[in-house]
């Protein structure tokens, strides 16, 4: 078991055929530990916002040209 904690993986033999293997566990992801690239997901950001139709100005427009000032 030491050595499979240390990332050995220990291979079971029965009458010398393999029956099992022991192998570590992945560690579970702390999801507050993990390495975030920023820039990666900024720029993923502004990708997905330039794949939104850009409603705000459009909005604007309208009401404006419903409107004799």
């Amino acid at each position: 078991m030491e050595e499979v904690e240390k990332g050995e993986q220990i291979i079971l033999t029965k009458r010398g055929k393999q029956v099992g293997k022991l192998v570590p566990l992945d560690k579970p992801e702390n999801p507050i530990e993990r390495e975030v690239d920023w820039v990666a997901w900024a720029e993923e950001q502004r990708e997905f916002l330039k794949s939104m139709p850009y409603v705000g100005a459009s909005i604007v427009l309208e009401e404006r040209e419903g409107y004799r000032w």
